[in-house]
């Protein structure tokens, strides 16, 4: 089909924005440990997109890819300080941050 691509756009547009008036009225309730459970996630998706880049480069030998997967693992090491240091569960032990406002999501 030739404006399959264009028309899966128009869709997914079209479900964003349906999703987005729906959830209007909605209350967001954050807390710390839905913050950790996200950042947590994050480092993991990070993690993984960068073996798949870093794999790629190895058997491909595209430096797109090598310079995807460098910038990838970098990022899992910022997201996972971060949910450490934001964590109730490490903040038990004084691996935290002390007198300072790391994020939002965090007071």
């Amino acid at each position: 089909m030739k404006y399959q691509r264009a028309i899966s756009y128009l869709v997914f547009s079209f479900l964003l924005t349906t999703g987005s008036v729906l959830a209007w009225g909605f209350v967001w309730q954050g807390s710390k440990e839905l913050h950790t459970v996200m950042e947590v996630t994050a480092t993991l998706l990070a993690l993984f997109i960068a073996v798949i880049g870093l794999v790629r480069f190895y058997s491909k030998k595209n430096n797109i890819s090598l310079f995807i997967g460098t910038g990838f693992l970098g990022a899992p090491f910022l997201d996972g300080y971060h949910t450490v240091v934001t964590s109730s569960f490490f903040a038990e032990y004084g691996i935290t941050i002390r007198r300072q406002k790391v994020c939002s999501a965090c007071t």
